[in-house]
């Protein structure tokens, strides 16, 4: 086994100490680094795993592991631009790569170049999810407009690409032809016409082709601006000029001045741009060959190029010019051959002719050198720079606003400073082609021109308004129907609860939600309204439907719930009924997919304008549950929803509605699995075993995906500061972040003859994610040497051996005192109880106190969700608490079921309360003679606190869940479950 090998164990068993200590032993300093960032970013130190990565990239800049790992990371903290120029430069690139890079441009509202690059990675890949993320993005972002893009034929080199990577978004056809028919034809289909070149196609067809409503874009490159193409075309058709450069537009000006008086409110200027992953990078220095790649005509003024190195020839007779260009011009064809001869420049200068591999041709050269007179933009200046080679470019109209200043000269003897000069920066010259001259950020361009063309034709408004109004339709027969069945059975509808118990959780991740002024666009129950006043936030829900707004505001009522109000609404303007940042979150769930793009930006624009942050929840394109669920549905005549929509990024949408990006998450961990019940109600219980198992793994599963967004940078400045220690609160129009404290928990685990279970556990403790605990572990007299065990594996966890308790009952007390025992042993604000064979989820603790932060003077219990397990595996069984109206409503379940409604295990209690209310109780149990207890222990003592008001409110969560052994059958209170009336949990059916 290599020492790599070793390293990937020792970081999969959570042993970084070991881990870092084998790292440091790597001879190779980039391999050690690389090591090193790896093994800090699995422990969660990701700033420091950055550091580690960019050391490594200090030495060796193209290694392409490393380079993958930091662009990672950047990735991870938000930077999306950096991070994907750091994987264009990685020399061997996988599917994972390309995967990546698709990433970081939808990230970067660049859906077309995200395709491309999907594409890229779905055919190098053979994972089917790999092709099923590319074509599910591709049916989202297809748009319905034909784009046809005329070209004559030989000048098609510069739009190649653009046409590919169009195609992933719009119908494309590529007419590279003189043929009138085929010219007439594309037009005739095409929506949008794109000319290629302001040059004889753009004449014919401005001046023959009638414009039908087409819109029309004509590029303009260069040479046509120097002839008297300009003057014969006709403007008026035309909607859009693109120009490659702003000198381009002084050309026009100047010299076509009746025509620029014409077009100068049409142009937009689009430069061009390279595919810098054709590109090897890698760190040059001073030397002695000179590239020049150009055709060898007049404009290029070739003969700079020989009086240049007959200079650099006098310095150092190794510098050599090498040329990859055909002669375009017989008289400088004939000039090379005599004066080369003549000057004795045949060891200085080599001809190579017309070199079709640019890449390869530059690979050995320190210098690229263009002399010309005209450029609009010089395509082997950028190429060689984005190989880290240096340019010597003559000063031509433009060539100071396109390049550094410092790489452009006047005069020969400026060239001999230049070439001789030590001071040689590849990085620098890859960087200014990274943020200038990209294909990426052409496309974006190009992207954002021809959606400003789309003219939204009649049929799509038509369809949009049908749909529309299908949708309203559909949601009036459902309130109308939800308006038939009780509060109850509404708020305890277990996809839905725990639906809404994830989104609080999230919520609460980045802010805390007590005293937050929250808007509800679309309130539909009013479910995730209640369920945040319950947090103690000032929530409003609005809706336009008024049968939602009396179904919401009776729900409310039958639970008492006083801090919310629902009132008529139209989330479409909200700025006439509400004051900007009025709210601090202004949010909706399950909405927006029922509307086409432009709705979707006006519904996000008004919640953008009324509030500080803003929350929408959508269908995840992710989760085949989903989409085969109601594509059955669908077809069965079954679904009820209307026009629905599902997104794999809702990005793109919030750029364009003005907002910034912050966050996306998808949740649903227990809502997925129910949209089975409309294919086979027999597999929702194996779908739960599956989402409960990648969950405990750390995977983000579900059917929601949750985007985070505001329109105000000072906002958006302070949410990107967020981490684990801060969380942002609202005070009255301000926010401010609050460093959350992290309390001392205290995890008490009585146990009787659990020694089966002690290596899981303590497997189980060492990933939880929260470092403030102890673990209270009190052996009730086991005889199978279960704490000697728990002793012994400790004692090779340097993390956890100053966390760890052990007391050892001199005889059996029962599971009640011996948690009372482990109560009054403890030292943590909080205590945590937990069985031995039980499973903890690791985030669970963290989830718990961001919860608990909402109730800072309420006496507040919150209990989690038992998901139940056999040997190992979860079985897809869940049992769970309700939300009850009162405490009476409460016990009279828990009588008429003979069994408990809600625990006390592995959730959080304050401390002191929690030992007061039970030395209480087990005086009471003394007394009429009860001295050991080992059955219900846990539902007698919950409903104690309830009782004797040490809890006033209670509320089921499904963020964490208790992973409940049912298998062992030593464990009392299995025992006790085992003959309860508690069965798996029935949810609303379906109609």
């Amino acid at each position: 086994m290599d020492i790599f090998e070793e390293i990937r164990k020792k970081i999969e068993q959570k042993e970084f100490s070991k881990a870092k200590e084998m790292a440091e032993k790597i001879e190779d300093e980039v391999e050690k680094y690389n090591s090193l960032g790896i093994i800090h970013y699995y422990e969660g130190k990701v700033s420091e795993a950055l550091e580690f990565f960019k050391k490594a990239l200090d030495i060796n800049p193209v290694h392409d592991d490393a380079l993958f790992n930091y662009s990672k990371v950047l990735f991870e903290k938000g930077e999306y631009f950096e991070s994907w120029r750091y994987l264009t430069r990685i020399n061997n690139k996988t599917w994972e790569v390309y995967d990546m890079l698709g990433d970081t441009q939808l990230k970067q509202n660049n859906p077309a170049m995200a395709l491309y690059y999907y594409k890229k990675a779905a055919e190098l890949s053979n994972i089917p999810e790999m092709k099923e993320k590319y074509q599910i993005l591709k049916d989202q972002f297809k748009k319905d407009v034909k784009l046809a893009i005329f070209c004559l034929p030989g000048l098609d080199n510069f739009i190649k690409d653009i046409a590919q990577i169009l195609s992933n978004i719009y119908d494309v056809k590529l007419v590279v032809t003189t043929d009138v028919r085929q010219i007439q034809e594309a037009y005739n289909w095409a929506d949008i016409v794109w000319l290629e070149w302001a040059n004889e196609m753009a004449v014919e067809v401005t001046n023959k082709l009638p414009k039908d409503g087409k819109k029309i874009l004509c590029r303009l490159h260069s040479y046509e601006a120097l002839a008297n193409y300009p003057e014969k075309i006709n403007w008026k058709n035309v909607d859009k000029l693109i120009l490659v450069a702003e000198h381009i537009e002084r050309i026009l000006r100047d010299y076509h001045s009746e025509v620029y008086k014409q077009v100068k409110d049409k142009i937009v200027i689009v430069p061009n741009g390279l595919d810098l992953n054709r590109l090897k990078f890698k760190v040059r220095q001073p030397g002695f060959n000179i590239a020049v790649v150009a055709h060898i005509n007049h404009k290029k003024d070739p003969a700079m190029w020989l009086q240049i190195i007959g200079m650099l020839r006098k310095i150092d007779e190794r510098y050599t010019l090498h040329i990859a260009g055909d002669f375009q011009e017989i008289r400088y064809a004939n000039y090379f051959k005599h004066f080369i001869k003549d000057a004795g420049l045949e060891k200085n200068v080599k001809l190579y002719g017309w070199v079709e591999d640019v890449n390869a041709f530059l690979e050995d050269k320190n210098y690229l050198l263009s002399t010309s007179i005209h450029e609009s933009f010089g395509y082997n200046i950028a190429e060689a720079m984005a190989k880290g080679i240096k340019p010597i470019i003559h000063n031509y109209a433009g060539a100071k606003t396109q390049w550094p200043d410092d790489l452009v000269f006047n005069f020969i003897d400026e060239v001999i400073r230049i070439v001789t000069s030590r001071d040689y920066n590849s990085e620098k010259y890859r960087s200014f082609v990274e943020k200038n001259c990209s294909l990426e950020k052409q496309i974006t361009s190009i992207l954002s021109i021809v959606q400003l063309q789309d003219n939204n034709r009649t049929k799509n408004k038509s369809i949009h308004k049908k749909s529309t109004t299908d949708t309203e339709n559909s949601f009036a027969k459902i309130w109308k129907e939800y308006s038939k069945i009780d509060s109850f059975t509404i708020m305890n509808d277990l996809p839905g609860k725990s639906l809404r118990s994830e989104f609080v959780s999230l919520l609460e991740r980045f802010f805390i939600l007590n005293k937050a002024r929250i808007l509800e666009v679309g309130t539909g129950t009013g479910a995730f309204s209640i369920e945040l006043a319950l947090r103690e936030a000032d929530v409003t829900g609005i809706d336009i439907d008024p049968t939602s707004i009396e179904l919401a505001i009776r729900i409310s009522k039958d639970y008492n719930v006083e801090n919310v109000e629902f009132k008529v609404g139209d989330g479409f303007k909200l700025t006439e009924s509400f004051k900007p940042q009025e709210f601090d979150i202004a949010f909706n769930m399950g909405v927006v997919e029922h509307f086409k793009d432009d709705d979707i930006i006006k519904m996000l624009k008004q919640m953008g304008e009324v509030a500080k942050f803003v929350v929408v929840g959508v269908p995840y394109s992710g989760s085949f549950v989903y989409k085969t669920a109601k594509e059955t549905a669908q077809k069965l005549g079954a679904w009820e929803y209307g026009f629905e929509r599902d997104f794999l990024t809702l990005e793109p949408l919030i750029r364009r509605a003005g907002l910034i990006p912050l966050h996306e998450e998808v949740i649903g961990v227990l809502a997925e699995p129910f949209y089975l019940r409309r294919i086979n109600p027999e597999w929702v219980p194996l779908k739960i075993a599956e989402n409960l198992q990648k969950y405990f793994q750390g995977e983000k599963v579900g059917s929601w995906l949750i985007c985070f967004a505001t329109k105000w940078p000072g906002y958006a400045d302070e949410f990107l500061k967020l981490d684990d220690h801060k969380k942002i609160k609202f005070e009255s129009t301000q926010i401010s972040l609050l460093t959350v404290p992290k309390p001392l928990v205290s995890i008490v685990i009585p146990v009787l003859n659990g020694a089966n279970y002690v290596k899981r556990l303590v497997d189980n403790i060492k990933r939880i994610d929260y470092e403030n605990f102890e673990v209270v572990l009190v052996d009730d007299g086991s005889t199978d040497g279960t704490a000697d065990l728990f002793e012994r594996l400790i004692k090779g966890e340097p993390k956890l051996r100053e966390k760890i308790l052990i007391i050892r009952n001199k005889e059996n007390v029962g599971t009640f005192h011996s948690r009372l025992i482990g109560v009054k042993h403890s030292q943590g604000s909080f205590v945590f109880f937990h069985d031995i064979d039980d499973l903890v989820y690791s985030k669970g603790v963290k989830k718990l106190l961001d919860d608990l932060l909402n109730f800072p003077n309420k006496k507040t219990l919150l209990t989690v969700t038992n998901a139940l397990m056999s040997g190992e595996q979860f079985n897809g069984e869940i049992w769970c608490s309700n939300f009850y109206k009162n405490k009476e409503e409460l016990f009279v379940s828990e009588i008429t079921s003979l069994s408990g409604k809600f625990s006390i295990i592995d959730t959080l209690i304050e401390r002191i309360p929690l030992q007061k209310a039970y030395e209480e109780l087990a005086e009471v149990l003394h007394k009429v003679g009860i001295i050991k207890m080992t059955i219900a222990e846990d539902t007698i003592l919950a409903d104690y606190l309830l009782l004797e008001h040490f809890v006033e409110k209670m509320i089921p969560t499904f963020y964490t869940f208790l992973g409940y052994e049912v298998g062992n059958l030593q464990s009392s209170s299995k025992n006790f479950w085992k003959g309860s009336n508690r069965f798996p949990y029935k949810s609303l059916s379906s109609w």
